[in-house]
């Protein structure tokens, strides 16, 4: 497949395409800018907490019905390509913000179609097949029709992140294929205020200035658990954007390398979210105090729901693609670790650089104690553990990040939220037990004890 980069040139967008077909110019490029921020929107991004959704990165905006001069499948917006095949090029700008995800309301693909999306500030993401989306918008219709709701919402087909105010996109048809097989629409992005990492040289301007980074700890074991860490970007349908911690899950198999991947129910509760995901790995500072130098490893795709469980606030997903080499899969206990038991974690608070905390098992509560509690919880079910800390703290986007003994690695637990914070480090945060979640489904796809 070709390479492409995206240059500005005397002002003007160029795409440049190796080998297959030739430059397309500014003038072929239809643009769409988006309106500036309304009052609302510009509220949201001065108080994230103000947006009616579960998003703390992003929001959702609309593209008006006319905001192309001509419809997508009109002849005279493509381009013919020396092989026969066509192509459609259009830029979609929303001004201040600092990424999009383009929303495509999908009906019928072709397999044999190819989009790619870019801006000046982000090359080289791979080609996207028709026959990729048409299964993951497949993946989300059945699991809506599964649960008994209309399938509609899960036409909308989310690209992947680019960084900068403008999205590029290039959309191709091989010979043959005619425009009367596409009916695709551009339905709205996602306007990301804050990105899901720090770029390289940019300040990690968490607004708490106590949390334990990474790179000044020594603990080759908080360094392991790292390396099974992620961060998870994910678009609501509405295309609020919001981050979690997820974890990289070993199952019972020494020989396999599955992506099985383990985060809190409460942010990946469906399919819908899952289909959203793509994860960035080995986000951290070089050196203790230093700003990153170096942006995370991205991974696209989406994933595959397998299991999620509200009451224990548990969600286990297989990702599509595979994570980075330097990945570890993580270890984990089916055991309920005891009081005092001393517990690591690591997390990416908001998409920032990743964080450690260390501290004791002090407690164990029912759902209904931490406020996130299943129609099928068991009375007297104790569903969580909470942590006190003695060094680190967790904060918001954290959520998912694992609980980990610190004598054995092995995950025990799932980060749900808590009270910890610079005011008060110590907590306590609540976590999700694992050995539960094992036992009441994830042994299907983790294998035996």
């Amino acid at each position: 497949m070709a390479a492409f980069t995206a240059r500005r040139w005397l002002g003007a967008l160029v795409i440049m395409s190796t080998g297959l077909a030739a430059p397309i110019s500014a003038a072929e490029v239809a643009p769409i800018t988006l309106p500036p921020l309304s009052k609302t929107e510009r509220g949201w991004v001065a108080d994230p907490a103000s947006i009616p959704s579960a998003a703390r990165l992003g929001f959702g905006r609309a593209i008006p019905d006319d905001a192309l001069p001509a419809a997508l499948t009109d002849p005279a917006r493509w381009q013919t390509r020396p092989d026969g095949g066509r192509r459609l090029a259009l830029s979609i700008t929303s001004p201040r913000a600092l990424g999009l995800r383009l929303g495509l309301a999908v009906g019928v693909l072709p397999a044999q179609a190819s989009l790619r999306v870019f801006s000046a500030d982000t090359v080289d993401l791979a080609p996207i097949s028709g026959a990729e989306i048409s299964v993951s918008l497949a993946h989300d219709r059945a699991a809506l029709a599964e649960a008994g709701e209309r399938p509609a919402e899960a036409s909308l087909f989310w690209t992947p992140l680019v960084l900068g105010d403008t999205l590029s996109l290039e959309l191709t048809l091989p010979a043959g294929v005619e425009l009367e097989a596409l009916a695709i629409r551009l339905d709205r992005v996602s306007h990301l205020f804050r990105l899901p990492f720090t770029l390289a040289g940019e300040a990690d301007d968490l607004a708490d200035d106590c949390h334990l980074d990474l790179a000044c700890s020594d603990d080759p074991l908080l360094e392991r658990l790292a390396r099974a860490t992620a961060i998870l970007l994910y678009t609501l349908p509405d295309g609020g954007s919001s981050a979690c911690s997820g974890v990289l899950l070993a199952d019972s198999d020494p020989e396999t390398r599955i992506p099985y991947l383990v985060t809190a129910h409460h942010c990946i509760p469906d399919q819908i979210r899952a289909s959203s995901l793509e994860t960035y790995w080995g986000h951290r500072a070089e050196d203790c105090g230093e700003r990153p130098n170096r942006e995370p490893v991205r991974v696209t795709g989406g994933a595959d729901l397998l299991n999620a469980r509200k009451t224990l606030d548990t969600a286990l997903v297989r990702l599509r693609a595979d994570p980075p080499p330097a990945a570890v899969f993580a270890d984990w206990s089916a055991t309920l670790p005891e009081p005092d038991t001393e517990i690591l974690s690591v997390h990416d608070p908001l998409g920032r650089t990743a964080k450690v905390a260390r501290g004791r098992l002090s407690h164990y509560w029912h759902c209904e104690e931490v406020a996130y509690c299943g129609e099928d919880a068991e009375p007297d079910g104790i569903h969580y553990f909470g942590v006190t800390w003695a060094e680190g703290l967790t904060s918001g986007g954290s959520s998912g990040a694992g609980a980990f003994r610190a004598d054995t690695g092995e995950l025990v637990g799932l980060l749900t939220g808590g009270l910890s914070g610079c005011k008060e480090p110590e907590g306590p945060d609540d976590f999700g037990r694992f050995d539960w979640a094992y036992r009441d489904g994830l042994w299907r796809w983790l294998g035996p004890l």
